[in-house]
Formats: C-alpha cells, structure tokens, sequence
C-alpha cells in the first residue's frame, strides 16, 4: 500500500507495536484552520509549517521529545506558537536569575 498523507503513516505507524510509540511532527506548507487539532488526534506530538527555522524545528524536537521540560506538554501538541511562548518564559526566567544574583 503506498502512503499518500502524514495521516496516513501516522496511522500505519501507531498500528505496528514497535513503532506505537514514535513522537511525529507534522511539517506542513499548506495550514489550514483545525489542523493542530486533527494532527493532534491522528497521534502527532508536534505542527510546524514551512518554513521551518532550524531553531524552530530543533525546539519543537527537543520540547516533543522531554529534553526541554513544559508543565502542560501532556495534553498538548507542539506548535510554532508554543515554541514562542516557551522561549520567552526561558528568557524571563534567566531574567530573574541575573536580577537575583
């Protein structure tokens, strides 16, 4: 059967065991309103669309795969907007830091 969507290998991959728990990112030109919600159900953990900024993409990898830790992750799906907001919490928090010491 050939693939014709990320939805399609979404699913096929969420149906082997081995691969059941895989972390995708959707990276897409063409976005459309509701798609970070279907992309969301059909077992992304990440939705960027292109362009895609290598510190975006690397972000959105990085927070997908826990190595940047985010309170509400668990419920979420990774997105540009998301990244912005983690950034800026990070910049806040080195803020304090520096303002503290």
């Amino acid at each position: 059967m050939e693939l014709r969507t990320g939805y399609e290998l979404a699913a096929a991959l969420k149906a082997i065991p081995s691969t059941r728990d895989i972390h995708l990112i959707m990276l897409t030109s063409a976005a459309l309103r509701g798609d970070t919600k279907w992309a969301k159900e059909h077992g992304f953990s990440g939705y960027l669309t292109k362009p895609v900024k290598r510190d975006e993409l690397l972000q959105c990898i990085s927070m997908v795969l826990g190595l940047k830790t985010e309170d509400s992750l668990d419920d979420s799906i990774i997105t540009r907007a998301a990244e912005e907001e983690a950034a800026c919490v990070d910049t806040l928090q080195l803020i304090l830091r520096l303002i503290k010491s």
